[in-house]
């Protein structure tokens, strides 16, 4: 997988680069991909993949809890990428209560983390 970070608002520290404030790990054998902060909490969490892959990819959310009540789903655009997306206010990402998602077929990019900043682009 390659990570950028994906500039939202001001520029983020040296500090806050993407290996040191979030994990991502794909098990592709079960066709998920898990995130989460490694330290803080997304009080927002966002995960988008390309608009034109959507009937494609066709992506589920959960988290720990599994059902997700408060899940909007959307098209957005995000620092020049048209993203459909999947937004949740349910209960924030830690680093104890991470989120996966399911889908059928790769995405070729997916963006994830604290809709408010930062933002993270992995490209599988």
């Amino acid at each position: 997988m390659n990570v950028t970070q994906v500039f939202l608002g001001n520029p983020l520290k040296s500090s806050d680069q993407p290996d040191k404030n979030s994990e991502c790990y794909w098990d592709s054998g079960k066709h998920l991909i898990y995130f989460r902060p490694r330290s803080g909490t997304w009080d927002t969490t966002i995960l988008g993949i390309p608009a034109v892959e959507k009937e494609k990819v066709n992506i589920h959310l959960r988290n720990n809890k599994i059902e997700i009540p408060d899940l909007i789903k959307d098209n957005v655009r995000v620092a020049n990428y048209n993203l459909y997306a999947l937004i949740t206010h349910d209960v924030p990402a830690s680093p104890e209560f991470y989120y996966h998602f399911h889908y059928d077929s790769v995405p070729t990019y997916f963006v994830f983390g604290n809709h408010s900043g930062p933002l993270y682009k992995v490209k599988l």
